[in-house]
């Protein structure tokens, strides 16, 4: 079967308001898919590809029936789920922590080791963030720290930033690079320079935990005068298709880049026509010539 990532946005919720959001998701926002789409999509994916899910808002603890839902699922489809959170809310509900403890992993947010990095990307204390980040992990979730990586944290991300986080016990980190669509457009934080620093930095300071860092093809070059040096700290490389992905809205719109969810889709799905969902994937060939979609991924630890 087909291997494919699919990002699914819940809900348009959220109690943040994020500089570089690009879903422009809000307090006000009130849009949600159903808990049985929700379960008849999963379970089409599954059955279909080998699906890689992600469950993303707004914020999805704002919805928990979205997350409890996942409970009919079969264990094997729950491991193909990851879901993303700003790590605001901690839930005590012990079926939603089933889920949790089930999916492939829960991805919280934290832009940096300090306050201010934090609140320059997410507007919100960092503490919380970790206080929950640390609750989740002591009751056997799987929790990934997704950083965004930005102007203000690059030259600091490996001789400072994880090194503070693998003190407070977490050992694995996802890095993708902040791109000025959104609101991120005028937020002056995204990276206008070379990652001259951010490499030289990962080199000097490997981690021994797990890193793994997402980048746009206009940064394919520029990583690969770098490739054999990372090689030697057990960096390896990982080439992305340009249709390797799909992207399906609350409304039900399919589109292929997750970065721009106001470009023509190529099809809406409800519960009654998701079927439609393989030809669509199927046949979409056409090159997908986004300079923000993930095109080079590094693999370290």
């Amino acid at each position: 079967m087909r291997s494919i990532d699919v990002h699914v946005h819940t809900n348009t919720q959220c109690n943040l308001r994020c500089t570089h959001c690009y879903e422009d998701a809000d307090k006000s926002a009130e849009m949600k898919i159903s808990n049985e789409f929700e379960l008849q999509l999963v379970e089409y994916l599954c059955g279909n590809f080998v699906a890689d899910i992600h469950l993303e808002g707004g914020e999805v603890f704002l919805e928990e029936t979205l997350i409890k839902t996942l409970g009919n699922l079969s264990n094997e489809n729950l491991k193909s789920i990851t879901i993303t959170t700003n790590g605001l809310t901690r839930t005590y509900d012990q079926e939603t922590l089933r889920v949790l403890r089930s999916i492939s992993c829960l991805r919280i947010s934290v832009e940096g080791h300090t306050d201010s990095l934090h609140r320059a990307v997410r507007k919100c204390a960092l503490q919380p963030i970790l206080d929950n980040a640390s609750y989740y992990k002591g009751l056997g979730v799987r929790v990934v720290l997704r950083i965004t990586l930005n102007r203000l944290n690059m030259n600091l991300m490996f001789s400072e930033t994880i090194p503070a986080l693998e003190k407070l016990g977490f050992d694995e980190f996802q890095l993708y690079e902040l791109q000025p669509v959104g609101r991120a457009k005028t937020a002056n934080i995204h990276i206008e320079t070379p990652l001259t620093a951010f490499y030289e930095d990962w080199l000097e300071h490997p981690p021994n935990t797990k890193v793994k860092v997402s980048l746009p093809e206009r940064r394919i070059n520029e990583a690969a005068k770098y490739i054999a040096r990372l090689h030697q700290i057990n960096v390896v490389e990982q080439y992305v298709g340009d249709d390797a992905s799909i992207s399906i809205g609350v409304d039900g719109f399919v589109r292929i880049c997750p970065w721009d969810m106001l470009s023509k889709p190529l099809t809406k799905i409800t519960e009654d026509n998701i079927a439609d969902l393989e030809g669509v994937i199927e046949s979409q060939h056409t090159p997908h010539g986004c300079e923000h979609c993930t095109r080079i991924v590094l693999k370290g630890g």
